[in-house]
């Protein structure tokens, strides 16, 4: 069986995340090459906030 992943809304987010970090994931995220989270751990790939995204909105 197949469940439809959805994405976490906005308003979701900023419930754990401020609006700074959220805008550097997705930035991050829309860079060709990916980036870092911010924590110099982490790496964002493309296509990592609509990941995150969908991992939040699951959990």
């Amino acid at each position: 069986m197949i469940i439809e992943s959805r994405r976490a809304s906005t308003a979701g987010l900023l419930r754990v995340h401020t609006s700074d970090h959220i805008q550097h994931i997705k930035t991050q995220s829309d860079l060709r090459g990916g980036g870092d989270a911010g924590d110099g751990l982490s790496p964002v790939g493309p296509g990592s906030y609509d990941i995150a995204r969908r991992a939040a909105r699951a959990a």
